[in-house]
């Protein structure tokens, strides 16, 4: 029970603080301290079995959990500054939002991309904007990239190197999933990683017994978690609408399936575009990307039959609420969702941006802006095709047969057409 003492230690100065009263100090210590993440951290600090958690990994644990604590201050701060300078931000409607939902290797980022080549209707998160989400912080980095623009360097380059430097992430994961600073189309992942709520959260451990053995019991509740989360992403996209939306839309990409109605409820007048991929073929991508990420957080493969079970079911969980989502037109009408095929935005990507427009009441033929700017991104995924040298890996490594995965999901297979 020693965990529990020190548990509580660690938690008297923020969440007594957070206890005076004032609403946006309690928000803001949840969105930074979550039950949930410290706890996670401390099982394995303290608890997980000496075998499968070295000194080395304990130590990293430890320093994020101190590092997290000393941070507090700047996060409130940061945040007041926010509320008392930039507090119009809230005003920013979020109603006809974008959701692009799928599981991972789906095609999500590319479709992402393909939609915010129209700059002239619609905007996302950059990844600096949901690592850093506060107004004041973002304004100083348009202040050093304007200033590397009139002397001659790239100050996002450079933004994005320290980054990537710090962050540890090593080259394989990188050319499984290209991305910087100023990318559009992975803000999903940064949350995920702040309150460590999904599948992004398990890079850190090094065996799953880990993840669901500190996952049981959680000090509050998932809805409560879901809560904290959902409004540290609602204020990150007010906060983007407010200091670069000019009038846009937003467009945010999520891979939490689960959550498709709940986000149709909130946001009234959002659509849905849902793609997927057949199992056989996502599964290596999935598995082989986690698995560099693994590698690059925890240093230690997750090929192990343990950690393939745990993603496998994972996607299958997510597999069945796409099917009951795109099913379902009573609570969601068919008008707000579009269904796309991995292989058929691969293949055309210009036709499933024309059917995108069509879903949101937009005519490219009538409207020079998007037939220009689907043109381009043509252009630009033709090149990305050629110059590309990643492969799929196989799902041999994984112990797994893709006429097994295909046969098990045969009705998801079926119902897609994949």
């Amino acid at each position: 029970m020693m965990w529990v003492w020190v548990l509580l230690g660690l938690y008297g100065v923020p969440w007594g603080l957070s206890l005076t009263g004032i609403p946006c100090l309690t928000d803001w210590t949840l969105l930074f301290w979550p039950w949930y993440l410290v706890k996670l951290r401390l099982y394995c600090l303290l608890v997980a079995p000496g075998p499968y958690f070295p000194l080395r990994l304990r130590l990293k644990l430890l320093f994020g959990i101190v590092l997290r604590f000393a941070l507090t201050p700047l996060w409130w701060g940061l945040w007041m500054v926010d509320e008392l300078v930039y507090g119009a931000y809230r005003g920013a409607d979020l109603r006809d939002t974008v959701w692009v939902v799928s599981t991972p290797r789906t095609g999500s980022t590319n479709t992402t991309e393909a939609i915010l080549h129209n700059e002239r209707d619609f905007v996302s998160p950059r990844m600096i904007e949901t690592f850093m989400p506060f107004v004041c912080v973002n304004r100083v980095v348009d202040l050093f990239e304007w200033t590397g623009k009139r002397l001659g360097f790239d100050a996002v380059a450079v933004l994005t190197r320290l980054a990537m430097s710090a962050s540890k992430v090593n080259e394989d994961a990188i050319d499984h999933h290209p991305m910087n600073l100023y990318t559009s189309s992975q803000p999903e992942h940064v949350h995920m990683l702040w309150l460590s709520l999904s599948a992004v959260g398990q890079f850190n451990f090094p065996h799953p017994y880990h993840w669901e053995r500190a996952n049981l019991g959680t000090v509050l509740p998932r809805d409560v978690f879901l809560g904290a989360w959902d409004r540290l992403r609602h204020a990150t996209m007010q906060k983007v609408l407010y200091r670069r939306g000019r009038g846009r839309r937003m467009v945010f990409k999520t891979h939490t399936t689960e959550d498709c109605f709940w986000l149709a409820e909130r946001y009234p007048e959002s659509v849905f575009v849902i793609g997927n991929r057949r199992p056989s073929h996502q599964l290596p991508s999935v598995l082989g990307l986690a698995n560099s990420f693994q590698m690059s957080m925890s240093g230690t493969s997750c090929l192990s039959k343990e950690w393939v079970d745990a993603r496998y079911r994972y996607l299958g969980k997510n597999w069945e609420e796409e099917i009951t989502f795109l099913d379902d037109n009573d609570r969601v009408p068919a008008a707000r969702k579009l269904h796309v095929r991995f292989q058929d935005f691969v293949k055309d990507p210009e036709s499933v941006l024309r059917r995108f427009y069509s879903l949101i009441h937009m005519d490219p033929s009538q409207d020079e802006t998007l037939t220009t700017a689907i043109a381009n991104y043509v252009e630009e995924h033709r090149r990305y095709k050629r110059d590309r040298k990643y492969t799929n890996p196989s799902l041999d490594p994984f112990g797994l047969i893709a006429e097994d995965v295909d046969r098990e999901y045969a009705h998801y297979i079926d119902r897609f057409q994949l």
